[in-house]
């Protein structure tokens, strides 16, 4: 297989592009009890990539809106680490899962775990079964 030299390169996964998050964001996120005050700050003007300190993470505005807090409960950071994952790599439909379990290990008493969210988790191989009845095909 040849590649095309004309295929533009895709951008990394650090690339998000100028930020829009203002001060005034952030202060309406202070008062909405989101983040406290003094936590948080926009990244430096002209800066295009997610190159955060070794003390600071980069979030999404729309993490909070499915009720994202800070400061994250350490079994979270033990879920990232294991996954190798990062907070500007996650979306809202995985924090939503993370919610779920930490609810449901919660109310049922149980132990919080990164090794017992992956358990919750893991992938199950489902294979099509397909039925034929009276020459016709049916998929269940």
């Amino acid at each position: 297989m040849v590649l095309r030299k004309d295929r533009a390169k895709a951008k990394p996964t650090s690339f998000l592009g100028e930020s829009l998050v203002t001060e005034e964001a952030i202060e309406t996120m202070v008062k909405w009890r989101l983040i406290m005050e003094g936590t948080t700050c926009a990244p430096p003007w002209g800066q295009v990539a997610a190159r955060p300190e070794d003390d600071e993470t980069v979030v999404f505005k729309n993490f909070f809106i499915v009720r994202l807090h800070f400061p994250l409960d350490a079994v979270v950071v033990d879920i990232f680490r294991l996954y190798g994952v990062y907070m500007h790599q996650m979306t809202p439909n995985s924090f939503l899962q993370l919610s779920l379990y930490l609810w449901l290990t919660r109310t049922c008493c149980l132990s919080l775990s990164a090794e017992g969210f992956a358990y919750a988790h893991m992938v199950h191989y489902q294979p099509k079964t397909m039925v034929w009845t009276t020459g016709r095909k049916r998929g269940l």
